[in-house]
């Protein structure tokens, strides 16, 4: 379900290798990048990594997805190799070990929002998770925060893969909430779950996180996804450097990139860790050390401070489905 997301990761990937290497590579050398399908799933990410580290003798690996990310965090720890996520959102990454650097923000800002507005305007609330790290992790961040003054009526996961939620969908509006939480982790079945309520006739407002501007979500829901609220961080069309960004992967691949955040995030990656080669040299004990001292990020989508080992979250932004067009409402 998450196919396109890691393709497109791929491609950003491949993208800034191919700028680098065309310029002169790190330090007049080119990279050459071994890609592994984790599937974003846990025990398929930590076959590839260990095949990686033992195989073919990597010092890095970049990861993406939170599933994979938390997966193959011991296993970088253990080899003493480096993770460098780039686009994997999960809080427990937050120093997870001392070989485990994060590009992307850390979801509690996520969690803290949605649990905001959710206790704010409704007394009753349902939630239905996708059994997997990000989904896990939202959801209990945003029950630690949601308001002592609305009931979770509602409170049950499901499994990746699933299609049919309609014993779900049957519980869920037979708990008469006031606003349902869709916690997935991919935009085919949160897409799915949308559109099981609407056909139930459950009218109350749903809220989410990143899938709903999945161009595919709307093609799925149609009105269905009308009003729907949920909280992602976004690459500002109108910023000159995701401008550059998002028409250099246009005319390699010949399709817009379908979620240019994560995308753009992949795409800095490469020059990010190409910084730190430049610098501090390829030696894992080197790079962390590295790492672990970075205070500032130059990524397509802005500058970003690192603080805590987490870099700034002050660019998530609340946002709406309004005539099928995503937009942004705070």
């Amino acid at each position: 379900d998450l196919q396109t997301w890691g393709e497109e990761s791929r491609n950003s990937v491949a993208l800034a290798v191919k700028e680098i290497n065309a310029s002169g590579g790190i330090d007049g050398k080119p990279i050459q990048v071994i890609y592994e399908d984790g599937a974003c799933n846990g025990a398929k990410a930590v076959t590839s990594a260990k095949k990686l580290i033992d195989v073919d003798k990597v010092k890095i690996i970049i990861t993406w997805c939170s599933q994979e990310a938390m997966s193959i965090a011991p296993v970088a720890a253990q080899s003493k190799v480096i993770e460098f996520v780039s686009a994997a959102t999960a809080p427990e990454l937050t120093n997870i070990n001392d070989y485990t650097f994060r590009i992307s923000p850390s979801d509690k800002v996520t969690g803290d929002l949605l649990a905001d507005l959710v206790s704010f305007k409704h007394k009753r609330a349902a939630i239905i998770t996708e059994n997997s790290s990000f989904s896990n992790s939202l959801r209990t961040n945003f029950l630690s925060k949601i308001g002592s003054s609305t009931k979770v009526v509602f409170d049950e996961t499901f499994d990746p893969g699933l299609r049919d939620f309609r014993s779900l969908v049957s519980k869920i509006k037979a708990s008469n909430p006031d606003a349902v939480f869709i916690n997935g982790n991919s935009t085919i079945q949160a897409a799915l779950i949308v559109k099981q309520l609407a056909d139930v006739k459950l009218a109350v407002p749903f809220y989410g996180a990143y899938f709903a501007s999945d161009p595919e979500f709307i093609k799925i829901t149609g009105k269905a996804a009308e009003g729907f609220t949920f909280v992602e961080f976004i690459a500002d069309p109108n910023q000159d450097s995701v401008k550059k960004f998002l028409a250099a992967y246009k005319q390699e691949y010949g399709n817009e990139a379908p979620h240019p955040q994560f995308a753009a995030l992949s795409y800095d990656a490469p020059y990010v860790l190409k910084q730190a080669i430049e610098k501090a040299g390829q030696d894992p004990e080197k790079l962390k050390v590295y790492f672990k001292n970075l205070r500032e990020i130059d990524s397509v989508l802005g500058k970003f401070k690192i603080v805590n080992g987490d870099v700034d979250s002050s660019i998530f932004k609340v946002r709406r489905i309004e005539n099928g067009i995503p937009v942004n409402v705070q």
